[in-house]
């Protein structure tokens, strides 16, 4: 049996989603609140000690982090394998992940920055201050309380639109060579990827893909794909796409400041 603990908004939880889809399988969906600190709760960490999403349960065995998640449904249901066959796109793969693990980080700080710290901010302090409390890595606890206290203006925000731009011209360079990201067939760095394009396009940040042709692109094919509707746009209600995009347009001079 499977089962997903999961955001429904969460970048880390799209890309396990996506994983599950992809390869046909049948899950439980168990969504986590995390506006109001359901990754937090007790019965939560007794299965995922730092208080993340996701965390998949196969079998009564628990598992956190996306790309290993990933990588253990490629091992244990080898039928419509995701992970390259050939060496040299199986690490490109990894390389991959490698960079999502230096982006994600950034993408909390952009998230929270533009989209939720308006709605975060109504909350009673005391009960913000023990949503950020709980945060067990310190510096993820800093990077929350940074872009709480200074929302775009935080001073991480400049090295978050950097790495995405990174991110970006890395992607634009290997397109040009392959058509998916770790060579010539989808795989699971595009499945690493492709939520935090859609993330930053969600949050009003469009122009940086539009710039970048092949990118644009590839974002446009992955998402028709119908494991991608069924993991993704299923899942994050069109109310919060809205939100993210309003409250996007309304950072963008900021963020494209910072871009020049």
């Amino acid at each position: 049996m499977l089962e997903l603990h999961h955001g429904p908004v969460s970048t880390a939880s799209e890309r396990a989603r996506l994983v599950l889809e992809e390869k046909g399988l049948t899950w439980t969906s168990h969504p986590v609140d995390l506006f109001n600190g359901g990754q937090h709760r007790p019965e939560y960490r007794a299965l995922n000690r730092m208080g993340q999403v996701p965390t998949l349960v196969h079998d009564g065995f628990a598992l956190r982090e996306s790309s290993v998640i990933a990588e253990y449904l490629d091992e244990v249901f080898p039928e419509s394998p995701l992970r390259p066959a050939a060496p040299r796109d199986r690490a490109r793969a990894r390389l991959w992940d490698k960079t999502i693990d230096e982006v994600h980080p950034f993408t909390g700080v952009l998230t929270y920055a533009i989209a939720f710290r308006p709605a975060l901010l109504q909350k009673p302090k005391e009960e913000l201050a023990a949503l950020v409390a709980a945060i067990a890595d310190p510096a993820r606890r800093a990077l929350r309380q940074s872009v709480l206290d200074h929302g775009v203006a935080a001073p991480e925000m400049k090295a978050a639109v950097g790495c995405y731009v990174r991110l970006l011209d890395e992607m634009e360079a290997q397109l040009a060579e392959t058509p998916y990201l770790a060579g010539a067939s989808f795989s699971t760095a595009d499945t690493a990827v492709v939520p935090f394009l859609t993330r930053i396009d969600h949050l009003g940040m469009g122009p940086l893909i539009a710039a970048r042709p092949r990118a644009k692109a590839w974002l446009e094919k992955i998402q028709a794909r119908p494991a991608f509707k069924r993991a993704v746009t299923a899942f994050i209600p069109p109310a919060v796409v809205e939100t993210f995009r309003v409250n996007g347009a309304a950072a963008w001079p900021a963020l494209s400041a910072l871009i020049a």
